[in-house]
């Protein structure tokens, strides 16, 4: 008898507390920011005509208020990133001023963004 007790508690009390989903993390959806920086072969005007190369270790850092993140640039000048919502302020460390590609950009959760930058 006393075991008919138990086992009826232990699966009034499993019964009760719900899926194992209650206690998961919530799901944040981001946005997904990618691209690639060509740099300048220019030895004259600089200008968005002139031949260009992959621009490879260029560091981009997006900031919005306290939220911020960082991308670098790979071999072939591609670079990806997943930012949760805001109005980000774009910056590339890189020596000249780009010639191309946004300074700020707004970003949705959910959203693909392609942003391209010539320097």
């Amino acid at each position: 008898m006393r075991t008919r007790v138990i086992v009826l508690c232990l699966a009034l009390g499993a019964s009760s507390c719900g899926s194992l989903d209650q206690f998961a993390t919530p799901t944040v959806l981001m946005a997904t920011i990618s691209g690639h920086v060509r740099q300048l072969d220019c030895t004259g005007p600089r200008t968005i005509n002139c031949p260009s190369h992959p621009a490879a270790g260029i560091e981009i850092d997006f900031t919005a208020g306290a939220a911020s993140g960082v991308a670098v640039t790979d071999a072939n000048g591609a670079y990806g990133i997943e930012l949760g919502s805001g109005t980000y302020k774009v910056h590339l460390k890189v020596s000249n001023s780009p010639l191309s590609g946004p300074t700020s950009m707004q970003v949705s959760a959910g959203q693909t963004i392609k942003a391209d930058y010539t320097y």
